[in-house]
């Protein structure tokens, strides 16, 4: 059984299309934190049967989904090899500190 897409309708109006398809989403972060890599944001099906204006605010959404899981790897890496190299500090300290301590006895 298939459904006609609801409204409203912003396809009369371009420019409240696109002030909606462009609004921040909600808790963006809180939502990219609960993402599963890999995990499917709409299935097949769903999206067959959205209407011309939800998937252009669909489009804009993943691409605001995209920027900050992107921001959010980037980062992560980035502390990553913060802590990798600090990690490689300490067992340099602590090698010099064996031998410091095994010539001293």
């Amino acid at each position: 059984q298939q459904h006609d897409a609801c409204p409203p309708y912003y396809s009369s109006n371009p420019a409240m299309l696109a002030t909606v398809a462009r609004s921040p989403l909600p808790n963006l972060h809180e939502l990219i934190g609960l993402l599963v890599p890999g995990s499917e944001l709409a299935a097949e099906g769903l999206v067959l049967q959205l209407a011309d204006d939800d998937m252009i605010i669909f489009a804009y959404a993943l691409e605001q989904i995209a920027a900050t899981a992107s921001k959010k790897l980037v980062q992560e890496l980035q502390d990553r090899d913060e802590l990798r190299s600090t990690n490689m500090h300490m067992r340099e300290y602590l090698q010099l500190l064996q031998g410091l301590l095994g010539d001293s006895g």
